[in-house]
């Protein structure tokens, strides 16, 4: 599955344990756009639960890319109501996940928006649901 991403020109992974600072273990770029996969790890084994970008592509078809890049929208973005950094860790503990490991692409010139809704809709088409994180 996304075999597309394989052609990313950089790309990289870490883990993250509830108890992890995600600031520290996060190896993700700061100077570009892209794509960022969340597998968590639980009692029944290991599964994709949320597809994210980082970055968009202006009028112009340039890449716009967040100040601090895909890092910044891993560490400072929000989710379930707060910084991930925070919630992250909430949410392990909540559903009982023992790990997540974050594979993060810099998807060059495409369109991040563009690649994260092909991801969305190819786990769809197998799955016949969005990732679980995707939903909340």
């Amino acid at each position: 599955m996304f075999r597309q991403l394989d052609s990313c020109p950089r790309q990289g992974s870490f883990t993250l344990a509830a108890s992890d600072s995600l600031a520290a273990k996060c190896n993700a770029p700061a100077d570009c756009s892209g794509i960022y996969l969340v597998w968590a790890d639980t009692a029944d084994g290991t599964a994709l639960i949320y597809v994210g970008c980082s970055g968009r592509q202006e009028a112009d078809g340039r890449i716009h890319h967040r100040q601090g890049g895909i890092r910044d929208r891993l560490v400072n973005g929000k989710q379930f109501g707060q910084a991930r950094r925070k919630s992250w860790p909430l949410k392990m503990a909540e559903l009982g996940f023992t790990r997540l490991t974050v594979r993060w692409y810099d998807t060059a010139q495409a369109d991040p928006h563009a690649v994260e809704r092909a991801m969305l809709d190819e786990y769809k088409a197998t799955h016949h649901c969005q990732p679980l994180w995707n939903k909340i």
